[in-house]
């Protein structure tokens, strides 16, 4: 910058911004450029057109310690009007200054923010009019000083956006050690006070509440300094504030508010945790529904008898399993290698063997599929002696394999099954959950093993050493006397050993599975039965209370069968045979039997169920009944009805009753079940009672005489619906036919086109359609950068500028007139029309049967009646608006020389769709020029602030006017 003297503005301003910024080039580059400013006016000037203020100001977020001399540079250009009047056009910066002022804490830096606001409060509005501030020359009206308006806005934006609270960061100046510093914020707050108080009285109290709110007014009155400026300053304030009186009200209203503002943090905070956790609970419900689904599924997968032992699908499909339930006959699947059926069939017998013997699933198994044989010979085989091999029973030679024959070992006896033979894929889940405690009778392991008992005794009980009991010869192996009829042979019991030999002269005895003869020998799968820790025997009887005498809740536990010969020497056998741990049986049913479900009436006391007649469909009770809740009495309906007294029943009670009249059918429906329920001496539901009113009341006439009482009461709406679109419809056509400026602005748009068309097909125009105004944008000058419509306005300004108020006299085709349609309007009003006709039917049926009834009290016909002829005028009346409405829009469309096929069609929306848009952007471009020219509006060049002399910097300026405000 040392040759910043030959520089332009242009180049000036980029080579600052080429300097490394927060450095002391930059700092020397700002010196060299603010001691030229003071100097060169001319040059000063071309840095504001330049756009040098938002420059340094970009600049300056980077500065750092070269702030200030960014801040002084701006200073020296605002000296100047023009650099000033471009605080009109970018209002922000006075926001951005702002923002350093209530950021920075260097005083160096804040001092001079603070002047550039107070030679914008005291200048700014003076430069419109050199006879003094525009906003106060027009009397009766009260306008706005332009600067003040500008500083005081910014601080509201700033409070909104970036909650930068500007008048509390003064307070804190005013704070500061530093005299001049609080001499400019005093004089920053007189001067704001003072145009205030100009404009408006109760603009200046709001204002002076507001700074009492962030302290400022107690920091202001409790400056006390010996500078005599900055003490004059103070008394000077403290004089002003004497006429403005803060309303008691504001001061208890601003602590309720904050009062009410901790509430509310408070309350949105406990709001936001309520809502995250019931997002929790959400999610948490979400993985309790999925659980269950898997344990359902776990479940049903557990009772199916075709699962595979391979645990992904491909592997198991592919190995010939499936999830599918076999029936007798079931195959297993076909496969490609031979090999692996015996495999197969072996896999799924331990499955079976697996689940049947299970304690969780054994109950299941029963349920579904009754005793099962394994279980059955298992429960024998604990009850009889054991017997040698060969006199077991035989296996089916085709079916059974080595692990149906042969028993389990002592392993398999004593421990649980290998979880990598025996048991199935395991499930997502660790174990299948407990049933609901609520389940009624008893523990499902008391059931089964109820079950298998009871297959044990009657298996005894047919069995013996060497025969069945009860056959001649059974016991003693003597043969019958003569001429006793031999009876055949037992068949062998399953799980004992082979039948015996037939009687001395008996017949052979018939092959196994031939009628009479023996069935036919049955495959062994012992299975482990649920409990069972290797105990074999009968089980020692160890509870003594007896049964309860109602139904207990299950206890789910883990039990444990024991010999007594086993519980010797443990904690048991001293539970059993050495202390008393007997209880309060009654007691203990009392707590803790199971729910009992409610079979109907007496509720489970065995009293006879009697169904409930039922009147009407359950969805149509209900919804009669949430209805009902919000209506008078069923009485207090029909009364109503019968005065048409509207503080009784309101318009929004006649819509829900007619949504809620029985059609015919559930009118048969009801009426056919009324013998019924008289039979049963049933009482009568509320809905059945609003039913029965409307039947015995006529339901014909009830709807008729409801449905036409709501349509009086809705006919001001229906007529508001036509009116207010016909009425907005009428205003915009009377514009249009009125607008003065509208054919000299069309006729200028006509030449435009002739010019541009001339010599070709489209050239000598007469008229041109709407439409045309819809492309005017598409067509611009050779540069690009103008279209017609802007050209179009410049022009219309230099010929006519008072025909640029065509949008103002179009105003009333402003909103939302595009919506407007004849359709609608024809529908509206169509609809109208056959209400009033349906009406009129309605009428005329419940007039007769009142004359039928001879109620001549009834005020429904004097009601109705005048309804109908005020009904009658208005439609006419809107059906008359509407034909003249029609009548002029063909005018309008005349005026434009529309051909024959919009005139037989006209479309009032196409229309003003043209009209509107392009109305809309001549106001855009107006006032696009208008600013245009605000911008570039120059006082004579090198003109510096009223009453200022040209050697005179800026701290010299803002001495002068808190000199000023101290004199006056």
């Amino acid at each position: 910058m040392a040759a910043a003297a030959d520089m332009t503005p242009r180049s000036a301003i980029d080579a600052l911004a080429a300097v490394e910024p927060a450095t002391r080039a930059q700092m020397n580059a700002l010196f060299s450029l603010k001691s030229r400013i003071d100097k060169d006016a001319d040059f000063a000037e071309g840095l504001v057109e330049e756009g040098a203020l938002i420059t340094l100001l970009d600049l300056m977020k980077t500065a750092g310690p070269a702030t200030g001399s960014f801040l002084d540079t701006i200073s020296g250009l605002l000296i100047y009007l023009n650099g000033l009047q471009q605080i009109l056009v970018q209002p922000d910066i006075i926001e951005r200054i702002w923002t350093i002022m209530a950021t920075e804490k260097d005083i160096r830096i804040t001092r001079p923010a603070v002047q550039i606001l107070i030679i914008t409060v005291k200048f700014l509005g003076q430069l419109q009019s050199d006879a003094g501030p525009a906003w106060a020359q027009e009397e009766g009206k009260k306008k706005s000083d332009p600067g003040r308006k500008i500083v005081h806005r910014a601080t509201k934006k700033l409070l909104k956006n970036e909650n930068i609270d500007c008048y509390a960061s003064l307070g804190k100046l005013l704070d500061s050690a530093e005299v001049q510093l609080q001499t400019n914020v005093m004089g920053l707050l007189n001067i704001m006070l003072q145009r205030t108080c100009d404009e408006d009285k109760y603009k200046a109290k709001k204002m002076l509440f507001k700074w009492t709110k962030v302290k400022l007014l107690d920091k202001i009155l409790a400056v006390n300094s010996l500078d005599p400026t900055l003490k004059r300053l103070v008394d000077t304030f403290k004089e002003t504030i004497k006429g403005i009186h803060i309303p008691e009200c504001w001061m208890v209203a601003t602590k309720e508010e904050s009062v009410f503002q901790k509430e509310k943090s408070a309350y949105d905070q406990i709001n936001g945790e309520v809502f995250l956790f019931e997002q929790q609970n959400g999610k948490l419900r979400e993985a309790r529904s999925a659980l269950k689904k898997y344990q359902d599924t776990a479940n049903s997968l557990a009772l199916q008898f075709g699962l595979s032992p391979n645990y992904h699908p491909t592997k198991r499909f592919s190995a010939g399993g499936g999830i599918q339930m076999p029936g007798p006959a079931t195959k297993p699947l076909q496969v490609r290698n031979p090999l692996n059926l015996k495999e197969l069939a072996d896999v799924r017998a331990k499955v079976f063997r697996n689940y049947t013997s299970a304690p969780d699933f054994a109950n299941h198994v029963q349920r579904i599929v009754g005793p099962v044989p394994a279980q059955q010979a298992e429960e024998r085989d604990r009850d009889a002696p054991d017997r040698a091999g060969d006199s077991g029973f035989v296996p089916d030679e085709d079916e059974a394999s080595d692990d149906d024959i042969a028993p389990p070992s002592d392993d398999d006896e004593d421990m649980p099954p290998s979880s990598s033979e025996d048991t199935p894929p395991p499930s997502d889940d660790d174990s299948v959950p407990p049933p609901s405690d609520d389940e009624d009778g008893a523990a499902p392991e008391d059931s089964a093993r109820a079950q298998q008992q009871a297959a044990a005794a009657a298996a005894a009980a047919s069995s013996g050493p060497g025969g069945a009991p009860g056959q001649p010869g059974a016991a003693s192996g003597t043969p019958p006397a003569a001429g006793t009829a031999v009876p055949p042979p037992a068949p062998p019991v399953p799980g004992g050993g082979p039948a015996p030999p037939p009687a001395p002269g008996a017949p052979p005895a018939p092959p196994p599975g031939a009628p009479g003869g023996p069935p036919p020998p049955v495959r062994r799968v012992p299975p482990k039965p649920p409990g069972k820790t290797g105990v074999k025997g009968p089980q020692v009887q160890w509870w003594k209370g007896g049964k309860p005498s109602q139904p207990l809740r299950v206890f789910h536990w883990d039990k444990v069968v024991v010999a007594d010969e086993q519980a010797s020497g443990t904690m048991w056998n001293t539970v059993h045979h050495g202390i008393d741990c007997t209880f309060d049986l009654d007691e203990f049913v009392t707590k803790f039997q199971a729910k009992k479900k409610v079979t109907g009436a007496g509720h489970g006391s065995g009293a006879p169920v009697v169904k409930k007649t039922e009147m009407m469909d359950a969805k149509k009770f209900q919804n009669i009944s949430i209805m009902l809740h919000k209506m008078p009495e069923i009485d207090s309906i029909k009364a109503a009805l019968d005065s048409l007294d509207i503080s009784i029943l309101s318009r929004d009670c006649l819509e829900a009753i007619k949504a809620q009249i029985p059609n015919s059918d559930e009118q048969a429906m009801f009426e056919s079940k009324i013998d019924e329920k008289n039979s049963k001496s049933e009482a009568w539901e509320k809905p059945e009672l609003y039913y029965k009113m409307i039947i015995d009341y006529n339901s014909g006439i009830f709807r008729k005489r409801a449905e036409s009482w709501l349509f009086s009461l809705d006919w001001p709406e229906i007529t508001t619906n036509i009116e207010k679109p016909l009425a907005k419809l009428q205003t915009a056509i009377d514009a249009v036919l009125d607008a003065q400026s509208l054919p000299y602005v069309m006729g200028v748009l006509l030449g435009f086109g002739n010019m541009m068309n001339a010599g070709t097909n489209k050239g000598n125009a007469g008229a041109f359609a709407p439409k045309t105004l819809t492309q005017l944008e598409a067509a611009r000058d050779r540069s690009g950068k103008i279209n017609l419509l802007q050209h179009l306005v410049h022009t219309v300004k230099k010929e006519r500028e008072p025909a640029l108020a065509l949008p103002v006299e179009l105003k009333s085709t402003e909103g939302n007139i595009l919506s407007i349609k004849y359709d609608d309007l024809d529908k509206a009003i169509k609809d109208a029309q056959d209400a009033l006709k349906k009406f009129m039917t309605q009428y005329k049926a419940v007039m007769s049967h009142i004359e039928k009834t001879g109620n001549t009290q009834d005020p429904y016909g004097a009601k109705m009646s005048s309804f109908k002829e005020t009904a009658d005028v208005e439609l006419t009346r809107l059906e008359n608006e509407y034909s003249t409405i029609k009548e002029k829009f063909i005018r309008v469309l005349k005026m434009w020389s529309a051909p024959k096929k919009v005139l037989d069609k006209p479309q009032p929306d196409e229309f003003f769709g043209c009209l509107v848009p392009f109305l809309e952007r001549f106001r855009c471009e107006k006032e696009a020029i208008e600013k245009e020219q605000a911008k570039v509006k120059k006082h004579a060049s090198g003109q510096r602030l009223p009453s200022t002399n040209p050697n005179e910097n800026i701290n010299d300026i803002v001495g002068n006017i808190q000199e000023g405000i101290v004199a006056s």
